[in-house]
């Protein structure tokens, strides 16, 4: 799945992707710079996670994404400057992830912290701030 709908500048939503198999979502959203909100994402086997939404700039709105095999993070929301809201599947930060010059209000870094869930010893990066959880 690595890269399907990379550069794909005309999508606006991407809603209910069920893709219970799948391992990597490597740039898989990368340069959609006019997606503003994903629905639920079943992506339980997910490891690599990597430059998923880079460069995003009008993405707003990922609800409920797992990250329970997550292994890589890494630029997942790099260049997402208009995100507002990230809905995880409670408990599933399985890894770090990073959050900088995002536009995540308190109130949804408070509900990202609680679905986190107890502490795990990862990291939350939010505008060069570390949050251990």
């Amino acid at each position: 799945m690595a890269e399907f709908a990379a550069n794909c500048t005309y999508l606006k939503e991407a809603n209910q992707l069920n893709i219970p198999n799948c391992i990597s979502l490597y740039r898989a959203f990368d340069g959609c710079t006019s997606l503003e909100k994903t629905g639920i994402i079943n992506s339980k086997r997910v490891k690599d996670f990597s430059y998923m939404f880079n460069g995003d700039s009008e993405l707003k709105d990922v609800d409920y994404i797992d990250f329970s095999a997550a292994e890589n993070t890494y630029g997942m929301f790099n260049g997402c400057v208009s995100l507002t809201r990230v809905k995880i599947i409670h408990g599933s930060l399985t890894t770090s992830l990073s959050l900088k010059n995002t536009k995540l209000t308190i109130e949804a870094v408070k509900q990202l912290l609680t679905d986190a869930g107890n502490g795990n010893g990862n990291e939350i990066n939010i505008q060069n701030d570390l949050i251990r959880i």
